[in-house]
Formats: C-alpha cells, structure tokens, sequence
C-alpha cells in the first residue's frame, strides 16, 4: 500500500539536492552548468558530448556530483569533444543547443580537456561557436518592469568584452536595429569599464541605451559574477564587489532568441565576434530578483571553482 504524506505549510529542508545551488536557492528559469546544480527535480544527463573522430555523441550524467572529465577523455580520445546539448537542471526543459558541428563549443580541444581551475567547462572560439536557448526563456524578461537575476561563472583570455549570454529580438534584418540584452565579462559601454557589465539596447521608435558594471578592473582571471535587476533599476557583481544600482528603461522589450557564449541578433542572425577561446564553467537565470542573497549565489560557484 502507498504511504501519503500531506504537509501543508510545512518546508521540507532535507530533500534530494537540498545542499546543491538550486537546492539552496530554488526558483531559478534555467541552469547550465557541467557539475550537478539541480535540486533532485532534473535526473537526466548533463550534457551530450560529440567526438570529432566519427561524429559519435554520448550523454554524461553526474559522478559524484560532476561531469567526469575522465571519462569524456576516454570517449573523445585525440580529437576534439564538442558540445551538442547544454541541459537545463531545473527541469524547466530549457536546454542549450547546437546541432551544427562547426557552431559546437570545445570541451576536449586536441585531446586536452577545457578546464577553469581545474574544472570542467565549455570553450567558445569567438568567432561562430554558441549554443542555442529555447524562446520561453527570453520572453520571460520582456516585461518593461521585469525581475532578473543572472549568475555565471566564465573565464576570458583578453580583456577585450565577452558575451556570456545575450537576449535579442529577431524582427529586423537591420544591422544592430533589434533589442538587446547582453551579460558580459569585461563589460565596455561608452567609455565605462567593469569586470561584469549588462548592456540594454532598445531600438524602435527611438534608441534608448542603458548599462551597469561592476567597480572591478577589466581581467582575464576566472570570475563568478552576477547582475540583477529589480524594477528600474540594475547592478552587477564581481566576486564579492558589487557595483552602484543604475537605471533602466521603462520600456518593454521584444526577446524572442538567447545565445550562451555569443551575441545574436536579428532574422537568420549571424555570430557577432567576441573574446576568442573564452570560457563558461556555469549559467544559473532567475526570473526574480535576488539581490538579497547574491552573494551566497556566487559564494558557492567560487567555492567550488576556485574563482575570484
């Protein structure tokens, strides 16, 4: 006979994943990531990995707690390892993807494992490599007003600007003439540098920019970063630095495609050139403002991947 237990009211703290990222800070749209995140909703593998040699894919799952990078070795071998399907923990069903091989980001470059700190992450060549994000996560953001909170952990090779994720309309086929929303590591917007930086750009009846970084200098050390809006009002954060709020525009938006490691825009949109050999370890997206507990978000990615 089935046992039901009904709690109502009652805040279970001792479940499957409770001690995991989204286990302690739960309500997230979407999270990428090659350790295990999920709250023990998202059972399913971490990621596909296709090998250069034959084109073979496979799925990998969690072994204790993470992608076993020996493990993608000895599936890939001498060749490259690229990134087929990114899977979305939350079991919200967003998962990342490419299915074109020569758009697919590294994991195993030449038989070297693609590593932050020594642990597993994904590399994108800043030229046409980016995997792909379904709709519903985009137009969750459109809202004049809405909530977000993104996270990420990434690690550049230059200081030059690097698009961790960008959200952008696709209804125009003129140059830079859609709106846009861009996460970056070494965020430069006219003349302002940080080491975190989101930019919004929205091109209609009129151009209205507007754009938030962090008070840290432009690097290229591994980093843990977050920027959260709240209303009409944005900031950013690198590590444990966490930058002056800054307004933003009290206008709808039109996000209907989202890019992880590029800047997309447009109909048929091409990929805008960015930091080559860039690196992501980690992406966690709130529709939600979580400003409050920021730095427990980032606190645990560098803790685990030793970043700044």
């Amino acid at each position: 006979m089935a046992t039901k237990i009904i709690a109502s009211g009652t805040v279970f703290t001792n479940f499957i994943g409770a001690d995991r990222l989204l286990g302690m800070y739960p309500g997230a749209a979407a999270a990428y990531s090659l350790r295990q995140v999920g709250s023990g909703i998202y059972a399913g593998p971490l990621v596909t990995i296709r090998r250069s040699s034959d084109n073979l894919t496979m799925d990998f799952y969690a072994v204790n707690n993470a992608v076993s990078i020996d493990d993608v070795k000895l599936f890939v071998g001498s060749g490259d390892g690229t990134v087929v399907t990114l899977y979305d923990q939350t079991g919200n069903g967003l998962h990342a993807t490419q299915p074109t091989a020569g758009f697919q980001p590294k994991v195993i470059s030449g038989g070297t494992p693609v590593l932050l700190n020594g642990k597993p992450s994904i590399m994108f060549d800043g030229v046409d490599d980016f995997l792909s994000i379904p709709q519903a996560l985009p137009q969750q953001f459109k809202a004049a007003n809405a909530e977000l909170s993104m996270f990420f952990v990434a690690e550049t090779k230059t200081t030059a600007s690097f698009t961790v994720l960008s959200m952008a309309a696709r209804d125009s086929t003129v140059a830079n003439d859609n709106d846009l929303l861009l996460f970056q590591c070494n965020g430069q917007y006219s003349g302002v540098n940080g080491g975190v930086g989101m930019f919004l750009r929205i091109v209609r009846t009129s151009t209205a920019i507007k754009s938030v970084v962090s008070p840290t200098a432009l690097k290229t050390a591994g980093r843990s970063g977050g920027l959260i809006r709240s209303g009409l009002t944005a900031f950013a954060v690198d590590g444990s630095a966490v930058g002056t709020p800054g307004d933003m525009n009290a206008i709808g938006m039109h996000l209907e495609q989202a890019t992880i490691g590029a800047t997309r825009r447009g109909i048929n949109p091409v990929t805008e050139a960015s930091n080559p050999n860039s690196k992501i370890a980690e992406i966690i997206m709130y529709p939600s403002d979580k400003g409050a507990v920021n730095q427990g978000v980032i606190g645990n990615m560098a803790d685990y991947y030793s970043t700044i």
